[in-house]
């Protein structure tokens, strides 16, 4: 009788792990699409009705993008997987922003970029890399 209640309670302990896993893995998405809206709603001034909105999209955005990096794909295919997503997030951005929003969002993306593959590049932040003098 004691062995089976031991068993019994391993048995509900182990299967609690995954569902404390997997809402680890949903508070850290909801964390990423609060930081990422309240930014844009910094960068952006957003009204309230956008930032609700942009902070329903960037959850969506999270919750894939963390489902992705969860699957152990080829590099290949994540890239591809991802490019899809962030396609997908554009577009509901560019509906859901204005017009200058959206050029400004547009605009502040190519510069993080661009910062991002600076750093890949070299291995330091762009604003570290030293300018050649003409």
């Amino acid at each position: 009788m004691k062995k089976t209640a031991i068993v019994l309670l391993m048995a509900m302990l182990c299967s609690s792990a995954p569902a404390q896993h997997s809402f680890k893995k949903t508070a850290d998405a909801e964390e990423k699409a609060r930081r990422f809206t309240a930014q844009m709603c910094e960068r952006l001034r957003l009204d309230s009705a956008r930032a609700v909105r942009i902070l329903d999209i960037n959850r969506r955005v999270s919750l894939q993008m963390d489902s992705l990096y969860h699957l152990h794909l080829p590099d290949s295919l994540k890239r591809q997987a991802t490019a899809g997503i962030l396609h997908e997030r554009d577009t509901l951005f560019r509906q859901t922003l204005s017009p200058t929003q959206y050029l400004q969002y547009d605009e502040q993306q190519r510069e993080h970029r661009n910062q991002w593959k600076e750093k890949n590049r070299t291995g330091r932040p762009a604003e570290f890399i030293p300018s050649i003098p003409n």
